[in-house]
């Protein structure tokens, strides 16, 4: 998830985005400045890796306050 909504990950568009899944996301994950194209080529050759790190991300971005209603 990221501050545009869901994101494919898996789609060509990502191969070359070299900018962090969510700006101002302070999880683990986004404090290591892992680029959308880095998750792009894990999602291809490490996915079990890929979905540790994604599934980090995703439940510390959802559990923000902007989400809580």
């Amino acid at each position: 998830y990221t501050e545009e909504g869901k994101i494919n990950i898996k789609s060509a568009l990502y191969e070359q985005s070299f900018i962090p899944l969510a700006a101002d996301c302070h999880c683990p994950t986004c404090q290591q400045k892992l680029t959308r194209a880095y998750f792009h080529h894990l999602i291809e050759q490490t996915p079990l890796l890929a979905q540790r790190f994604l599934i980090c991300h995703n439940v510390y971005y959802y559990s923000q306050d902007r989400f809580k209603m």
